[in-house]
């Protein structure tokens, strides 16, 4: 009977839960090849445990630490060491590696996007995917919603806010996007913002998403010089770049599933 009442009791704190996810776009200026939604979800104690272990190898980076800058060996990490960078690069990969951290991310590649037919391009029209956003946040808000439908919790999810006008975009994408799910809302609440400058979480996020757009344009432009990146990012890369991706073909796979699919709004995310 004891033994009954601690696993009931463990389930019940179980569902009680709460998930916390973090995410950031990368890639959102036209001029990028491509874009993506990438980011993490956990609990509070794993999301804890991540932020201490996390801070700790960045203890000497002053104003915040910039995924981007830190991989190209721009702004203040213009002049330095490229082996430190790499080094530091790897641990903070391993950092994330080794928390509870459950990554999810959607990217697509712009020129893909703008070249489907018209047939296709008026499929994912009549579903409200007008442009590369909508896709990356339509295909992120279906495994979000399923992750935290699987685990029967609800989520809080915090943005990275890298301009005002950003912000209000994403909110619109994110709420256009949500609203397909009858579960959608109750699941989860309105989408908050925060600086990656100052929060771990969002800067695990953005290197994760920055690192998929490296990886992705080192296959797409073999010939052109790019930044090295350790075999520990790419690891942690690679499985968004696998799931995630919205090649012409994808493309073409999703403007077909929509077609036949019913509307989601009126659908459960297992079904």
């Amino acid at each position: 009977m004891l033994t009954w009442n601690a696993e009931a009791s463990t389930l019940f704190a179980r569902l009680k839960a709460m998930l916390y996810g973090y995410f950031a776009v990368s890639g959102d200026q036209e001029q990028s090849a491509s874009c993506c939604l990438c980011g993490y979800i956990a609990e509070a104690d794993d999301w804890a445990s991540f932020d201490q272990a996390w801070k700790k190898l960045l203890v000497d980076s002053g104003n915040g630490f910039e995924p981007a800058a830190c991989l190209y060996g721009t702004d203040v990490l213009q002049s330095g060491d490229i082996v430190r960078r790499q080094a530091l690069l790897a641990d903070l990969s391993g950092v994330i590696a080794c928390s509870a951290l459950s990554p999810i991310g959607a990217f697509v590649v712009r020129d893909h996007f703008s070249g489907l037919s018209s047939d296709d391009r008026a499929l994912l029209a009549a579903e409200d995917i007008q442009s590369p956003l909508d896709v990356i946040f339509y295909d992120s808000m279906e495994q979000i919603i399923n992750h935290v439908h699987e685990e029967s919790e609800k989520i809080s999810l915090l943005l990275d806010q890298e301009s005002q006008s950003a912000a209000e975009r994403y909110n619109r994408l994110f709420n256009k996007h949500l609203n397909r799910y009858l579960l959608g809302p109750h699941l989860m609440g309105a989408l908050t913002f925060g600086n990656s400058r100052s929060c771990s979480p969002l800067q695990a996020a953005k290197l994760l998403g920055e690192a998929v757009l490296l990886v992705e344009a080192q296959e797409l432009f073999p010939d052109q010089e790019s930044a090295s990146i350790s075999e520990a990012l790419q690891q942690m890369a690679e499985p968004i770049r696998k799931q995630g991706r919205f090649h012409a073909e994808d493309l073409r796979k999703l403007a077909g599933r929509l077609c036949l699919k019913p509307i989601r709004s009126t659908q459960d995310p297992s079904a």
